[in-house]
This record gives C-alpha cells, sequence and structure tokens, in this order.
C-alpha cells in the first residue's frame, strides 16, 4: 500500500511540473505608444488609454494589461541624424525616388535588404547630403515583396528602417 502511495504522489507531482508554464509581457492592439521625458513615463495601447502605476521600493505595479515597454513603438522617431527625407512611391513598380534634405552636413549610406535581413545589393554608400539630393533607386531586378530601405549613419547605426514594397 505504501509503495502505491508513493507511486500516486510522484505521478502527482510530476503532472503539476508538467502543467507550469511562463508567460511573456505582450499586448495584442492595434496601435500604442511609449514615451518617457525626466522621470515621466507614458504609455498607451487602443482599448487602455490610462493606467496607474504603483512604485514602492525595487517593485513597480501597474494596473491592467497594458505593460510599458520601448521596444516596437508605432509613431513618429527623431533621428539621430538631422535628416528631412521623403521616399515615393510606396508601392513601387521599379524605380524607388528618394528626396533628401539636410541644414547641416550629414553622411550616411542607403540599404535595401529583404524582411530576412539580406543585402540585395541595392543602395548609395557614403552619401553626402547639404541641402537637398535626390537619390532613384532601380528595384525593377527584385522579386515582388516587402524589403526594408535602411538609413545608416557615419558610424554604421541604423537610424532609421522603412518598409518598402515591390509590385509588378
Amino acid at each position: 500500500m505504501k509503495k502505491y502511495t508513493a507511486i500516486i504522489l510522484l505521478m502527482t507531482g510530476i503532472g503539476w511540473a508538467c502543467m507550469a508554464q511562463s508567460l511573456d509581457r505582450q499586448v495584442i492592439s492595434s496601435t500604442g505608444d511609449f514615451s518617457s521625458s525626466g522621470n515621466l513615463q507614458l504609455s498607451s495601447t487602443v482599448g487602455e488609454i490610462a493606467t496607474e502605476t504603483h512604485i514602492s521600493g525595487s517593485v513597480t505595479l501597474t494596473q491592467g494589461f497594458q505593460q510599458p515597454d520601448s521596444k516596437g513603438n508605432v509613431g513618429i522617431e527623431d533621428l539621430e541624424i538631422s535628416l528631412n527625407y521623403s521616399v515615393f512611391p510606396n508601392p513601387t513598380a521599379g524605380k524607388l525616388h528618394l528626396h533628401l534634405t539636410s541644414e547641416n552636413p550629414v553622411h550616411f549610406s542607403i540599404q535595401l535588404t529583404d524582411m530576412s535581413g539580406r543585402q540585395t545589393g541595392i543602395g548609395v554608400q557614403d552619401l553626402h547630403v547639404m541641402g537637398t539630393v535626390k537619390e532613384e533607386l532601380d528595384l525593377s531586378s527584385l522579386a515582388n515583396g516587402q524589403y526594408v530601405l535602411l538609413l545608416i549613419d557615419a558610424t554604421h547605426q541604423i537610424q532609421k528602417a522603412l518598409h518598402i514594397m515591390k509590385i509588378e
């Protein structure tokens, strides 16, 4: 009888161990944002526009399902390089036009990659912008699909990633 009790307890313990789970912080929402300035932080998602946060020592408790996280923001970003740009047409069937404007001298590169990060060989290396510069990229040799246009500064940091759609 003791043998059966030990087996039952062992099986119950294994069953409880197998039912353990780990949940990551995530929200399924159509849009949201996280901003901070000094000691003020503001985060939001559609459907939950305001939450309350309590901080006690090293413990932070945020009300609701929406938790602050600055990764994957949706919205307007300030570029570390002083550059205004327009990219058109998007989607494109062949030629992609870039109009770049800067009041100060800016040195950077443009690279086009596929969605897995592989370089397509299309881009502009060591581009110097002072005033307005117009560039044209020919995407006609690429297969239809989504690509990423990267603006990379002189220190090889990606400053902006734009999604480009190549169509027929």
